[in-house]
């Protein structure tokens, strides 16, 4: 009997014990003016995963969680707290590797968020919006000069939170309610892949301030022509995750035929080799300020390709494209998508004609190299 009591006391120390341990994973604080620190229990640092805010926090609140983020939790929860500003590097922070991904859920009353307030390394990290779009200051997601050194940040994952009807989550990517207003197209791997390359869907009118700020983008990075207006420092040192080189290029595609209004710092340190425009529009982009800052070369609706360097024309037909230039040209390659040469045909004058049977699907680049030296690099479509 007596055996009997000691197992059952061992029982329920035992589960006395879970329970504990239950409820220190999964903590709701109210900080209330009181520092967050002191209102959390050593256990409860040690095994807190899910935690829900409200209240006010104090600015040195936000270092206790960037260390709980960085080390154990899966959820925090703001959508209460009294925020209407995060401050900047608030979650400046490098998460602990894991497969499953971090969530972070922005309060309702935020309406701004500070430079580099976002700037989260390593693991999948998804803030959720739960009250309007914010505005961002600087480096949303790090990056930037010398000061802020964070070239290697991981852009996080913006998502909507449960019961936010104001916008709406379409191609990983969060648009106004009507589709005219692209706010953000991070998928949170900082490479935006819709179809066909297109930065926003066919319909949209505008790309938000910061939209792809510090991004890494396809190599054809193409604008809808619906596009009349983005933002300041939206497309501010974005880059390709394609190594540049002689024979790869990084272009931005802008099928609008007048071009759009752009703001402050639109393309400030964007990669970007070349701008490519509709035929008819290229004398528009030069004169505009902004978009003036790269060569610029016009695409036409029917495929054919035309750049200002050498003359240089590419036209298709069914069969083939007829490469013609202004000079002399001396070898026409073709590369498929993995960057591996598919077909080679030197020339010796200022025409050459590529089949297009020996072009693999869905598309290669042509580098032209002329008898001087000089080369132009193409997309095709065969």
């Amino acid at each position: 009997m007596k055996q009997l009591l000691y197992t059952l006391l061992a029982l329920f120390a035992a589960l006395q014990q879970a329970m504990a341990q239950e409820d220190n994973t999964h903590v709701t604080v109210n900080v209330d003016g009181s520092p967050l620190e002191s209102l959390l229990t050593e256990e409860q640092k040690a095994q807190v995963t899910h935690l829900i805010i409200t209240g006010k926090l104090a600015e040195g609140d936000y270092a206790v969680l960037r260390e709980l983020l960085a080390n154990q939790l899966e959820e925090l929860n703001l959508r209460d707290a009294d925020i209407d500003t995060l401050p900047a590097h608030a979650f400046d922070c490098t998460l602990e590797y894991r497969r499953e991904e971090r969530t972070v859920v922005l309060p309702e009353s935020l309406v701004h968020l500070s430079d580099c307030a976002l700037n989260v390394i390593g693991s999948k990290c998804a803030f959720l919006i739960s009250g309007i779009y914010p505005s961002f200051g600087k480096y949303p997601y790090g990056g930037g000069n010398d000061e802020y050194n964070l070239h290697d940040t991981r852009v996080p994952i913006l998502k909507l939170a449960e019961g936010n009807t104001r916008y709406k989550y379409e191609n990983n990517a969060i648009y106004s309610l009507d589709g005219d207003t692209l706010y953000t197209p991070n998928d949170g791997n900082g490479i935006y892949l819709a179809s066909g390359g297109k930065l926003a869907m066919d319909g949209t009118k505008a790309i938000l301030a910061n939209a792809y700020e510090h991004m890494t983008l396809p190599w054809d990075a193409v604008i809808p022509a619906s596009v009349d207006t983005i933002g300041d420092r939206a497309f501010a040192e974005v880059t390709t995750a394609i190594p540049l080189g002689k024979d790869w290029h990084f272009w931005l595609i802008c099928e609008a035929a007048n071009p759009p209004k752009i703001g402050k710092n639109t393309f400030m340190d964007a990669r970007f080799q070349k701008l490519l425009v509709p035929y008819g529009s290229i004398e528009l982009y030069e004169n505009a300020p902004g978009w003036n800052a790269f060569p610029i070369s016009a695409i036409l609706p029917n495929g054919m390709t035309v750049t200002k360097n050498a003359g240089l024309q590419v036209k298709e037909n069914w069969i083939a494209y007829m490469v013609k230039a202004g000079k002399a040209i001396k070898n026409v390659k073709c590369y498929n998508a993995l960057g591996q040469v598919v077909l080679s045909k030197p020339a010796n004058s200022t025409s050459a004609e590529i089949s297009k049977e020996r072009l693999p699907q869905p598309c290669v680049i042509m580098r032209i190299t002329f008898e001087d030296g000089t080369s132009e690099t193409i997309k095709l479509k065969p």
